[in-house]
């Protein structure tokens, strides 16, 4: 959920709001248009990462905050898009292995670590709670 993302994070007919701005650009010249989706704050979200090679799916949970409680400026840095999460910062430093699931996640609106977990053991795959 950078960058782009979906407007309807349930999946159903409830949308987020939106603007439609000028993309944030990094070189001279390269501009266009873009949504800026204004996600859900104060919700659960369960986030997820898969090594597929490696057999392995991450996850860890955490509430939506705004951004501005942690940069002033987060609107007009990089992507226009952006979900700002709350969770054990500590534990996921420790924990993420960027070599195995990379910088790309998905999302979900709600907790969903169990449906994860059990997902993995379905499919052979190791669970690592990133967060705990």
């Amino acid at each position: 959920m950078h960058c782009e993302g979906p407007l309807n994070v349930y999946g159903d007919e409830r949308r987020c709001p939106y603007n439609i701005r000028s993309m944030w650009f990094q070189f001279k010249n390269q501009q266009g248009a873009v949504v800026e989706i204004k996600y859900l704050l104060n919700k659960t979200v369960t986030v997820v990462g898969m090594g597929i090679n490696e057999k392995k799916l991450s996850v860890f949970t955490g509430k939506t905050i705004a951004g501005k409680t942690i940069f002033e400026d987060l609107n007009n840095m990089y992507c226009r898009s952006k979900l700002v999460i709350k969770t054990d910062v500590e534990a996921l430093l420790e924990n993420v292995n960027w070599e195995i699931f990379h910088q790309h996640r998905v999302a979900f609106y709600d907790d969903f670590r169990e449906e994860f977990k059990n997902l993995a053991k379905l499919i052979g795959f190791e669970i690592v709670e990133v967060d705990r």
